[in-house]
């Protein structure tokens, strides 16, 4: 045998426990960052990227230095990776996209599982939120794929963000009516119920007059969790309270003329 084909055979030996040692490295590292990061109180999918990414850059290492053992330059294969590497992620740019909103979410928290948020003038609870996509549940138990460059680049309303919520009542009764009884039954139909917190305190106002009709606003708060309870409490106790009262609503009113012949 050859010294060249010994020399060839030895190269290639270096090569293969080169590769082997650094599989090996590379998997005792991928195993440290992940129970490091379990320690931690990152977002699970985060912690995910953070290893795959780990992982990625080590393969990539053990692969330069294993080339370089049977004599491939090193920058050649940089160059062609680099070159492939920008043809795909041109190729995929849109879930590149994707992937950049998703942990632009999990760095900044716009939303947590669970809560009501609206984008793009959908409505829905989070349920999940991956790499690519943010799943919403619709109050009528529609689920909705979001994208997760839209939800992080659209103006986005989290309902459940603050610890309390308005809940907002369009009054409109006829014309004449007492204006201040009207507040005083509002208030009382507010003082009833614990789902209407004290602080802040429940606001009366007058919007509009017309000749057929009055509008009054009616707002009272309650806890986020009790939006819905407080909602459809309110709106039935009110109207119970003004027919009791024998306030009148406003009634449409429509001309109909006949014409002869």
């Amino acid at each position: 045998m050859s010294d060249k084909t010994m020399e060839m055979l030895t190269e290639w030996g270096w090569a293969g426990v080169t590769l082997i040692v650094g599989l090996v490295i590379t998997t005792i590292i991928v195993m440290l960052v992940r129970k490091t990061l379990s320690r931690t109180k990152l977002e699970p999918i985060l912690q995910s990227f953070v290893v795959s990414a780990t992982k990625v850059v080590c393969m990539i290492m053990v692969a330069i230095i294993t080339l370089e053992k049977i004599g491939v330059n090193p920058s050649s294969f940089i160059t062609v990776m680099g070159v492939t590497g920008a043809a795909v992620a041109l190729a995929v740019k849109d879930t590149l996209s994707n992937i950049a909103g998703g942990l632009m979410i999990i760095a900044t928290h716009p939303f947590r599982q669970g809560d009501l948020v609206e984008i793009d003038g959908k409505l829905g609870a989070v349920e999940m939120t991956n790499l690519i996509r943010t799943s919403l549940r619709t109050p009528d138990g529609k689920e909705i794929e979001v994208p997760n460059n839209l939800m992080s680049n659209a103006i986005l309303i989290n309902y459940s963000a603050k610890d309390i919520r308005r809940v907002d009542l369009d009054i409109q009764v006829s014309h004449g009516t007492d204006m201040r009884m009207l507040e005083d039954i509002l208030m009382a139909v507010a003082d009833s119920t614990d789902l209407v917190l004290d602080d802040p305190a429940p606001a009366f106002g007058v919007r509009s007059i017309t000749d057929g009709c009055e509008r009054a606003d009616f707002m009272v708060w309650c806890k986020t969790e009790k939006y819905w309870d407080a909602y459809y409490f309110m709106h039935e106790a009110v109207d119970t309270a003004m027919d009791e009262a024998g306030i009148m609503r406003p009634v449409a009113k429509r001309e109909v003329f006949v014409k002869k012949g």
